[in-house]
Formats: structure tokens, sequence, C-alpha cells
């Protein structure tokens, strides 16, 4: 592993360390609260974060190996997570936890593995549009960024409560 990418990998691990520390602190009333944004309960957001970690990692191997990602765009993905939102209503804290913590250490592994030449490779991800990206970006954007906004969402609406 580059020290580039070894950094980047601290800041990964970090992050869902936050997320699962915030999961851990939340009562079952939280867990409940609608976040009125995502039209959907904490627990379910919670669910979202941890679930597209297993996803987010095989984008980020697939481009970091010069790979091309599936045909998936952003209209996809938004029904993608309409779905998701119905199906895991119901989801448990514990269940969520084991989520962040077991797709949580795959994607790190894949951050783990990668050479700092490789964070700067560029390619197209559907998800992202026409625009070329590097690999170092959707590490950012997928795996630090996503959760972290989902956290402040998630936060804002138990302040709100």
């Amino acid at each position: 592993m580059g020290r580039q990418a070894q950094a980047l990998a601290e800041r990964v691990e970090q992050t869902n360390n936050d997320f699962v520390a915030a999961v851990e602190a939340l009562t079952q009333e939280q867990w409940q609260t609608l976040v009125p944004e995502e039209s959907c309960t904490v627990g379910v957001i919670a669910h979202h974060v941890g679930g597209a970690y297993k996803f987010q990692a095989e984008q980020i191997r697939r481009l970091a190996a010069g790979e091309e990602g599936p045909p998936i765009n952003m209209a996809m993905i938004d029904e993608g997570n309409i779905r998701h939102r119905e199906k895991h209503a119901d989801c448990t804290t514990g269940e969520v936890l084991d989520l962040l913590r077991r797709n949580g250490a795959t994607a790190l592994a894949v951050i783990r593995n990668l050479e700092d030449e490789q964070l700067e490779r560029t390619g197209h991800l559907a998800m992202f549009g026409d625009q070329s990206i590097t690999t170092r970006f959707v590490v950012e954007y997928t795996l630090i960024r996503h959760p972290q906004e989902h956290l402040r969402g998630i936060r804002a609406a138990l302040a709100s409560a």
C-alpha cells in the first residue's frame, strides 16, 4: 500500500468508526426518527450507509484496476434507494452495526490494497455521468463524504425532534 493510500484508508476508517459510534449511541426512539430530507428513518439511512460500502468498494476496486464500471446511473441508484427504504424499514440496530463493520472492513481492505498511482487512475463510472474521475475522488466521495453527509442529516433530524 502506498503512503497516500494509507492516509486515505485512515480517513475512511475514522469516518466509519464515527458512524458506528453514532449508531451505537442511538436510542430506539431516535432509531425511528424521520429524517425529512430523506423521507425515511434514521435506521434506514444507517442501513443504507452500511449496505452501500460493499457496492462502493467494488466500484473503487474496478476503477483502480482500470476496469469498466457497471452501467448504473443516478436514476437507477435513486430507484434502488426507494426500494431499499421499503425493504429495510424494520431494520435493527444490530443488523446495521454488523453491516457497517463487515462492509466497512471490506471497503477498507480495498483501499489498503491500493498503490498510490492507482488513486490517480482515471476512468468513467456511469453513476458519475460522462466526466472522467480519479479513484481518489470516488473514495473520498463514496466512503468519506457520503457517510458524513448522512450522519449530518441524522444529527440534524435528531436535534429537531
